[in-house]
């Protein structure tokens, strides 16, 4: 499945699936497996206050806390399976929070959450990524961590490159990097994720920006290389964007 080309492989897990980062990787590779940019694990919750469990496997084979893209594909699997009713509102339980999910028209799925909130970093911090050239950035937690910042043209960034040198300074590691263009109503963009690398869209991303411009637009729209997802803030966080099935398989791990 894929939300405007992030794509994943979602098991539903009815027993219980434990995976090495061995098995990951050979099911990620482009070449020779599947190929993916996240595998995603659903399971039926033992709570009250959720309906599904859901855990995320990176491409590399490393645990993400969350993937707003990969959620609004959980929630067409769950209703394709008919797991659950498709005009009910799914609860969805991440590690860090639980959002919700609607059905929209045209394949598209709305998500519902807590609002983002920025993170503080200190001066030493700012001042590694000043000699980077990185000016002024917005970091900003949604479950998992980005630092946000713009930039005069998005091609001319060497994205691989900069991460890089992001990732090897301890105080940033495991954040995923943004960098943006545009005005407050549409901002274009290009995600290097953390543990899945440079994406076509990245939901938390676009989540991110959408709170970081939220006072300026009542709606954002973000426009990466996959499409667009548009964001707005009421009293939670919405997310609209498209989610679909690309093929259905089995996988022999033997």
């Amino acid at each position: 499945m894929h939300g405007n080309g992030n794509d994943f492989m979602i098991f539903q897990d009815r027993v219980p699936l434990i995976l090495s980062k061995k098995q990951i990787n050979q099911m990620s590779n482009r070449k020779t497996g599947i190929g993916f940019d996240q595998l995603i694990i659903v399971s039926t919750s033992g709570s009250s206050k959720s309906d599904f469990n859901i855990h995320f496997r990176n491409s590399d084979g490393s645990f993400a806390n969350m993937c707003m893209n990969g959620l609004r594909c959980v929630a067409k699997f769950i209703w394709d399976k008919k797991l659950a009713p498709k005009d009910n509102i799914l609860k969805l339980e991440t590690k860090k929070m639980i959002l919700k999910a609607k059905s929209l028209s045209n394949n598209n799925v709305q998500l519902i959450f807590r609002a983002p909130k920025f993170i503080h970093v200190n001066e030493d911090t700012k001042k590694f990524l000043k000699k980077l050239k990185i000016i002024d950035p917005y970091f900003v937690n949604v479950g998992n961590k980005h630092i946000i910042t713009k930039v005069n043209s998005l091609e001319d960034v060497d994205l691989r490159e900069l991460y890089k040198e992001i990732s090897n300074y301890k105080a940033l590691r495991g954040f995923n990097l943004s960098i943006i263009k545009g005005n407050a109503r549409n901002i274009h963009v290009r995600t290097w994720e953390h543990g899945a690398g440079e994406t076509l869209s990245c939901g938390s991303a676009s989540a991110c920006i959408g709170f970081i411009y939220a006072k300026s637009s009542k709606k954002v729209n973000i426009l990466s290389k996959g499409g667009k997802i548009v964001t707005e803030l009421k009293d939670e966080m919405y997310l609209s964007g498209p989610a679909k099935t690309s093929y259905e398989g089995k996988w022999q791990t033997s």
